[in-house]
């Protein structure tokens, strides 16, 4: 009776194992059909569609829609915005409001979605002017499920409330550049005025990175005339995506800054006579 029992037990025990062995296998055969279907799908998201390889939709540059005309509004009204107490009579009257610049910003993410939908472009922040806007836009390409990666380099030909002839470009190494060897890039501006700095920067970009394509998306392009005029179109800068065209004033916030103040503004703003006379200095 002891013999009996002992082997059914022992019969009992192996069958136990067995079954534990049998069901391990078929969770890791499950786990790994899964793993694969989930690799597959992220796959075929980020991989080029239609059997493209890495194509981007040709597209001309977008045709700029001349602002309404800008309106004055009494100073009284200015109390309507967002802004430090201690930037005040340094403010004329806001140009752009941030509502309308986020819609903006994402009109443009829609768009360069579109047209490097088969692709990964390297977005190239312009700093430090266009930060705000850049960041707008990638959260915008980021909710789109655009496939996107990004650098930054500083730029800059301004000098006060004027640009000048003379461009300072740095803070990207020469691995940076290597890395934008081959690949689609997107320039991102805050302003274009009379393009020197990007007849500049991409010049030097080319040269030392040889890029497959080079576009540039700007939130502003001023409406110049005279010698400024000449000069836009001598640089023969003609961006592809464009946020607003603006009048030839002087503008501050959203990033754009007067002898490095008034970036933190909310909107865009017209600077007064009075800011501009005392330099950005502030009495804190």
């Amino acid at each position: 009776s002891k013999k009996i029992n002992l082997m059914v037990s022992f019969f009992v025990l192996s069958l136990i194992q067995t079954l534990v062995v049998v069901f391990i296998l078929s969770w890791k055969s499950s786990c790994s059909t899964k793993l694969s279907a989930n690799m597959g799908t992220f796959a075929s998201t980020c991989a080029p569609r239609n059997g493209t390889k890495g194509a981007v939709a040709k597209r001309e540059a977008l045709h700029i829609t001349e602002n309404p005309e800008i309106k004055k509004t009494p100073s009284d009204n200015n109390d309507n915005f967002l802004y430090p107490s201690c930037y005040k009579g340094h403010l004329d009257t806001v140009m752009i409001t941030n509502d309308e610049l986020r819609s903006r910003a994402a009109e443009l993410a829609q768009i360069i979605h579109e047209d490097y939908a088969h692709t990964c472009p390297i977005l190239l922040c312009v700093l430090k002017g266009a930060s705000v806007f850049f960041h707008e836009l990638m959260q915008q390409l980021t909710q789109m499920k655009q496939v996107y990666q990004y650098q930054f380099i500083r730029a800059s030909s301004y000098e006060g409330t004027e640009s000048t002839e003379e461009v300072h470009i740095s803070g990207i190494s020469s691995s940076d550049f290597k890395s934008l060897n081959g690949k689609h890039v997107i320039l991102v501006e805050d302003i274009v005025d009379t393009g020197v700095t990007l007849s500049r920067v991409i010049p030097e970009l080319k040269r030392k990175a040889s890029p497959a394509t080079v576009e540039v998306c700007t939130l502003l392009v001023k409406r110049l005339d005279g010698e400024r005029l000449e000069k836009q179109v001598s640089s023969k800068i003609v961006p592809k995506y464009v946020g607003f065209s603006i009048p030839n004033l002087f503008i501050i916030g959203y990033g754009l800054d007067f002898n490095e103040m008034y970036r933190d503004l909310n909107d865009i703003w017209i600077i007064s006579e009075e800011g501009i006379k005392n330099g950005g200095n502030l009495s804190l």
